[in-house]
């Protein structure tokens, strides 16, 4: 039972000293509180009103959008805002934006006015540059460019597809034909262009003025064709002639600026049009004598008529029309086959289209057969026309599709001698094929002793005479080389004896 008792009072000192901490911490706490408000609305009382500017843009270039904010503490009742940006504008806006559209150097000042009356001001300098053009420059690889080689056929010969100033005044008529401006360009170039501000380039317009000319009305001319882009390729049709021309590019920013850059380059002609303007030189140069005459009309009517009646009604193409410009066979060119430039020009563009080049070599091949039964026919015209086989067998060698005859040289005698000894014991001739082959040789002749080597290769042939030979007496010898294809090339030789 002690024990007991003794265990209640010890329970019942606890309570009374945890009850007597609880009551003194709720008193300090009550203390602190009422001391720190008290601290707090003391405190709150003495500070002035405060305002502050804060911007997105301190400086930059015209036109230069600032966005201000302000932040006020300390105030009573509702504020009053009034700025002055420093450039004669003002707002009374909270948070307003301003556009400074001068260069120079700028005080904005925030005043604002709470419901007591306190005022408080606040400022901040804004730096505006003067905006500097975009710079800009154009980029072309070649200044000189050469058109391309697009001709026309016209029923009195051939002309260069808009020559001269006809490119222009079909774009003045009123039947200008617009799917012509489809026509894939050769002048490309690009601009390149920067804003010493960073701003961004929006646009980039091109002028370009070719020289001026007179219309079909009699009146100058000054035209200018417009593209936009940064890269462009200017059609055909506006840069065809062969003339000077000025480019410009203006290039305009984000903020308006803009900035422009010139050049010039001159449109040449191509390398086959002036090939063949020296060939048109050449041929109207040259007095045209009857073999060439000749040989112009046999070439007209066979292979004339074949190459526009079979080849360009079947297969309408540049490269069929670069060849007509090449051979103009039936026009007011004559074709001469031995010059070098001709066979230059016809063997490159036959190598290029070998179609063409296999078209070309089947009508010749009918125009050979066709005159070879005319000579059968017509024996009386055998001379003209073997000459004519001749010529047309040249002309194959020279562009390719043949191979070449072989040549007779260095005979003995020589021919320049015209007088022979009665007592000469041989004859002899070079005779060389230029790509090699075999060929069949025959020597005969009078009072000479007959000889004929088959498949023989370049080299020099000897036949003896029948001796003596008798006096002042005309001797003739003849040389026969055959080759592929029944082909062949002879010579003559005609002597005097004594």
């Amino acid at each position: 039972m002690g024990e007991c008792k003794e265990m209640k009072e010890k329970n019942k000192t606890l309570v009374t000293i945890l009850m007597l901490v609880i009551i003194i911490l709720a008193t300090f706490a009550v203390i602190i509180e009422y001391r720190f408000g008290i601290f707090a609305q003391t405190n709150e009382e003495k500070l002035p009103l405060l305002v502050k500017i804060f911007t997105d843009e301190n400086s930059g270039a015209t036109p230069l959008k600032v966005n201000f904010t302000s932040l006020t503490l300390y105030y009573k009742g509702n504020l009053q805002y009034h700025w002055d940006f420093g450039d004669n504008e003002t707002s009374n806006e909270m948070n307003p934006t301003h556009i400074y559209n001068e260069s120079g150097s700028y005080i904005c000042t925030l005043t604002v006015t709470d419901s007591s009356g306190e005022i408080s001001t606040d400022r901040v300098e804004i730096l505006v540059k003067l905006n500097q053009a975009p710079i800009v420059s154009i980029n072309m690889p070649d200044l000189k460019p050469s058109r391309p080689f697009i001709p026309i056929i016209w029923r009195q010969g051939i002309s260069v597809f808009y020559n001269g100033q006809q490119i222009r005044r079909v774009i003045d008529s009123k039947i200008f034909p617009k799917s012509l401006l489809n026509l894939k360009g050769f002048v490309s170039c690009s601009a390149q262009a920067s804003s010493p501000e960073g701003n961004e380039i929006v646009s980039y317009s091109w002028e370009l003025r070719p020289p001026a000319y007179t219309s079909i009305g009699g009146q100058q001319k000054k035209p200018a064709y417009y593209f936009e882009g940064q890269n462009i390729t200017i059609p055909l049709f506006y840069t065809y002639p062969q003339a000077q021309y000025d480019l410009t590019v203006t290039v305009t920013d984000s903020k308006g600026y803009t900035g422009t850059s010139t050049i010039k380059f001159d449109v040449e002609l191509s390398p086959l049009e002036t090939k063949i303007n020296t060939l048109k030189r050449t041929i109207n140069g040259f007095r045209l004598n009857v073999w060439h005459t000749v040989l112009k009309a046999s070439l007209a009517g066979p292979v004339g008529s074949l190459i526009y009646d079979n080849i360009f009604s079947k297969l309408p193409s540049w490269p069929l029309l670069k060849l007509a410009i090449i051979l103009n066979l039936g026009t007011k060119w004559a074709i001469n086959p031995e010059s070098s430039l001709t066979t230059q020009v016809l063997t490159q563009f036959l190598e290029k289209h070998p179609k063409i080049q296999n078209i070309v070599d089947k009508n010749l091949e009918r125009a050979l057969s066709a005159l070879e039964k005319i000579k059968m026919k017509r024996p009386s015209l055998a001379g003209t026309i073997n000459k004519l086989i001749d010529g047309i067998q040249n002309l194959r060698e020279n562009i390719g599709l043949a191979n070449k005859r072989p040549v007779i040289s260095n005979e003995i005698p020589s021919q320049n001698s015209k007088y022979l000894s009665t007592d000469y014991p041989e004859v002899a001739v070079t005779v060389e094929d230029p790509e090699g082959d075999p060929f069949n040789v025959t020597i005969h002749g009078t009072y000479v002793n007959n000889i004929t080597l088959l498949n023989q290769h370049n080299n020099t042939f000897i036949a003896t005479l029948k001796t003596s030979l008798p006096n002042l007496t005309t001797i003739y010898w003849n040389v026969n080389v055959s080759y592929s294809d029944n082909r062949w090339v002879n010579a003559t030789y005609k002597f005097t004896t004594w």
